[in-house]
């Protein structure tokens, strides 16, 4: 794109939001509901796609999302947040990193030069303060340095994540060229810094190489990720996509950078066509060698800008199309917008694998959907299989699952998350995050136009879920400023607190810190921390004696987080106190075993993310009974029947048996110490003894000790009469 159209929207988009109610900071904060190597750029699709009682949980907190971290630009119409990515783990440190672009950063003597900001994460989340502050190479006017950012994955082998910015605007031999900045993470003492590490730049005037930049995965399945650059404007305006493949320590991507070393590239799609968005699509086929996604969304064909998106598979060792360069001819699955204006191809990426079969699947986000029902965008999904991505020439009709917006709705654009993994409630499934630009926040009375969203499905064995509306998300937050078009930009920040789980991070370039006076554009970034589903592994103790008194029951397992994490007693939840990340304690009180039978224990992770473990059986037994006396304790034999009374302990309602030589009698319970019994006449008709004795019921109970009833001989008694004789 040149510089005069550039100037173009950027006057429209400053029209736009000053047009729009500026809320003062202290009155809005926006709302929060129910987290991939990673990549963006700066084209024009607006919002990205990312990722039974816990959804009945987390649907109830669906108002309630605020972020757990932000930062604002330095300078006003800086469009910070304008890209926004995970680094991957750039510092070795175990936690991953944000990196987040500026791209019209102006410094005075060079506006508009641009500049990109470097987050560590940490136990507790991102460092408040950029780690790395990224300024371009070399200064020059409207160089756009980080119009789009990412991370490379590890191109040089070392164990240690790579970055990549772009900066589509670098003047080098030739104007507007554009450039592609690699460097090295590190994890020594000193740790990497902000001199890049290796280049590529356009080599042709207006090239815009840069515009977006990605990993590409490892194509040719050599064990070293490979990185993929965009240039829009390349010869003359056709667009080119060009690879170039990792290797090892120290060569990394080897010599500077040019079109003409490229390892693999994709170039004369269509004049015009905007051929530059680049993303991994993870492994679709399961072959073991990472794919890729291109798109052009101007692509005309013969509808107006309905946009083109290709895929090719690749191989090893030869990496994609077995290392042939691609054309439309060769592309192992292509999709066509097939309507006026949709811009298919503007934002793509992939979610990871979301049904967890092994295969992972693909998202594309659209500009407009004009001559449909509605005038907004969509987002489509398509899944990965054995056979790869089908049919091989697929239409929109052909997505597995889909997102639009709704009829009469508010002109809501998507675009999507560039790289996998974002499995934001650690359930094993990846999720879909995916920003909604033009979403309109209604507060009250109020409507915040254009503050924007994001939004995130979840992953299961079925794939994503919801009924393709916005209000089906499993999570949402919303924009809190009109006009800030927060999810313009969206991603996984990937695990900044490595708790097990993928946070989400949003752009809003047009965030405004002064919005008593609109259009200043210092750009926002937020990040929500999601919470992964815990897991019990074991009950201590793990089972207890009805009618027992409180007791402290300790819960071991694994995802427990300090705040977060509440153990539940048959879905009730208990006052629980956390000792570490595998292990909780809870106070259970006597009501809660006053009955014997189980109990189901779980543990409550908080949203977002989060959920309900596995759970555990806890089981309260019935004590084991001891008898005292018996009244009457013998009979004569031949008598009538009557009622035994049995004193002693630990009897219990409806579980106390009295049995007489080892069979039941039909017993009364009167109390804990005292039971009777039924015992018939031909119990007693034979001289003897009978042991008589408890049974309590399971669970746990058990036969009493043994008392001896007596039975015995009538005894008469004849009068003794004495007399004397003389």
């Amino acid at each position: 794109m040149n510089k005069q159209r550039w100037l173009t929207l950027v006057v429209l988009a400053v029209l736009l939001v000053a047009t729009s109610p500026k809320p003062a900071l202290s009155s809005f904060t926006p709302l929060r509901e129910p987290e991939v190597r990673l990549v963006t750029d700066r084209h024009r699709g607006l919002g990205d796609v990312v990722s039974d009682e816990w959804l009945a949980h987390m649907r109830a907190d669906l108002a309630t999302a605020t972020p757990d971290w932000e930062d604002e630009g330095e300078k006003d119409d800086s469009r910070y947040g304008e890209a926004i990515a995970s680094a991957g783990d750039f510092n070795g440190d175990g936690y991953d990193d944000l990196i987040v672009g500026a791209w019209y950063y102006s410094i005075t003597s060079a506006p508009h030069s641009g500049r990109a900001y470097l987050y560590y994460g940490s136990a507790s989340g991102l460092s408040d303060d950029p780690g790395l502050v990224f300024d371009p190479p070399l200064i020059n006017t409207d160089g756009f340095f980080g119009t789009s950012v990412g991370t490379a994955g590890d191109v040089n082998g070392d164990g240690v994540d790579d970055i990549i910015i772009g900066m589509d605007n670098w003047d080098g031999t030739y104007t507007d060229e554009g450039a592609a900045f690699v460097y090295y993470g590190s994890d020594s003492t000193e740790g990497p810094d902000n001199k890049h590490d290796w280049f590529a730049h356009g080599n042709m005037t207006h090239a815009h190489f840069g515009s977006s930049v990605s990993t590409a995965g490892d194509v040719n399945d050599d064990g070293y990720d490979d990185i993929m650059v965009g240039a829009y404007w390349y010869d003359s305006n056709w667009g080119a996509v060009f690879v170039w493949h990792g290797s090892p320590d120290p060569t990394g991507l080897g010599a500077t950078g040019t079109p003409a070393n490229a390892d693999w590239d994709v170039q004369d799609i269509k004049y015009d066509s905007g051929l530059a968005s680049v993303s991994t699509a993870g492994d679709v086929n399961g072959d073991g060698s990472d794919d890729i996604i291109v798109g052009a969304g101007a692509y005309d064909n013969p509808n107006d800008r309905e946009g083109l998106v290709m895929v090719w598979y690749g191989s090893s060792p030869d990496g994609l199309n077995l290392g042939v360069d691609g054309t439309l001819a060769n592309a192992d699955w292509k999709i066509e917008g097939n309507a006026d204006n949709r811009e298919l191809g503007e934002s793509i990426g992939t979610l990871g694998d979301v049904n967890d079969d092994g295969y992972d699947d693909i998202i594309l986000g659209s500009y407009h959907v004009w001559g449909e029902a509605v005038d907004g965008g969509d987002a489509l999904v398509f899944y990965g299989s054995i056979d790869g991505l089908t049919p091989t020439n697929a239409t929109p009709a052909d997505a597995d699952w889909k997102i639009e917006d709704p009829v009469g709705g508010d002109a809501r654009t998507f675009s999507v998350q560039r790289n996998p993994g974002a499995d934001v409630n650690g359930d094993g499934y990846d999720d879909a995050i995916i920003g909604i630009t033009g979403y309109d926040v209604i507060s009250g009375t109020l409507t915040l136009s254009n503050a924007g969203a994001v939004a995130v499905w979840y992953g299961s064995a079925a794939g994503l879920g919801g009924d393709e509306t916005v209000a089906s998300a499993d999570w949402l937050a919303e924009g809190g400023q009109a006009g800030e078009y927060m999810g313009r930009y969206v991603n996984t920040a990937g695990d900044v607190d490595n708790n097990g789980a993928a946070d989400v991070a949003a752009g809003a370039p047009y965030y405004d810190l002064d919005p008593i006076t609109p259009g200043n554009n210092y750009g926002r970034a937020y990040a929500y921390y999601f919470n992964p589903s815990p897991t019990i592994t074991s009950l201590s103790p793990a089972s207890a004696t009805a009618g027992g008194p409180d007791f402290t029951l300790t819960v071991n397992g694994t995802g427990f987080f300090n705040g977060e994490s509440t153990v539940r007693w048959n879905g009730s939840d208990r006052a629980t106190t956390y000792g570490s990340n595998t292990q909780l304690t809870a106070s259970i009180s006597a009501a809660d075993i006053a009955t014997a039978g189980t109990a189901g224990v779980t543990v409550l992770n908080s949203a977002p993310g989060g959920g309900i473990s596995n759970p555990e059986t806890f089981t309260i037994n019935n004590p084991l009974p001891t008898i005292t006396s018996l009244s009457p304790a013998s009979a004569t034999v031949g008598g009538p029947a009557f009622t035994l009374t049995v004193n002693g302990t630990d009897f219990v309602d409806g579980a106390s048996t009295v049995r007489w030589n080892g069979s039941d009698r039909a017993t009364t319970y009167v109390s804990s110490t005292q039971l009777t019994a039924s015992i018939s006449a031909a119990d007693i008709a034979t001289v003897g003894t009978a042991s008589v004795t408890v049974f309590n019921s399971a669970p746990g109970g058990g036969t009493s000790n043994a008392m001896t009833f007596t039975i015995d001989y009538l005894h008469v008694y004849l009068p003794v009469v004495l007399k004397n004789f003389p």
